[in-house]
């Protein structure tokens, strides 16, 4: 055992070694793969660029199915899509039949921006799992999930992976 509690430690010294580079290239993937047309100074935090990845990946949804897709409450989604309205990237309306359901989509400009983003970053990961077997991607992706959810971030719709 003591020398499996020795090879734990040395891959949690590893991991915690490396997630600052790993944050830093995620950063910097977004930044070289896309731009999204803002005026000098106005920038999209990490949690709003998550909403628009999102609105991205599975197209215009009501408040509620966005906030249960992200994982967090309504009252959060709202916070994350109000400023992303006055930056012209999403677009809300209220649904004509029942005024108490809000609806939220990306702007066109938007749509072109999330798409150069997650291409991009497609391309990266692609390259980089192609060296890797499909089982150990999918323990990968799995201890992933599980590290986002520990640390409190939400993981978006999960995906579902055949091993």
């Amino acid at each position: 055992m003591p020398e499996q509690n020795d090879k734990r430690e040395r891959i949690i010294r590893e991991i915690i070694k490396v997630l600052p580079d790993v944050a830093k290239a995620l950063k910097e993937a977004v930044a070289a793969h896309g731009s999204l047309g803002l005026p000098p100074g106005c920038h999209v935090t990490t949690a709003e660029m998550r909403v628009l990845i999102h609105l991205a990946e599975y197209g215009a949804q009501t408040m509620t199915e966005l906030a249960q897709g992200m994982k967090m409450t309504r009252a959060s989604a709202t916070s994350l899509v109000r400023p992303l309205v006055a930056l012209g990237l999403v677009r809300r309306w209220q649904d004509p039949q029942d005024g108490r359901v809000v609806h939220v989509e990306l702007t066109e400009r938007a749509k072109e921006a999330a798409d150069k983003v997650i291409s991009g970053l497609r391309e990266e990961i692609e390259a980089v799992l192609a060296r890797v077997e499909d089982d150990k991607c999918a323990i990968f992706l799995e201890c992933l999930e599980r590290f986002a959810r520990s640390a409190g971030a939400g993981q978006g719709s999960r995906v579902e992976v055949n091993r």
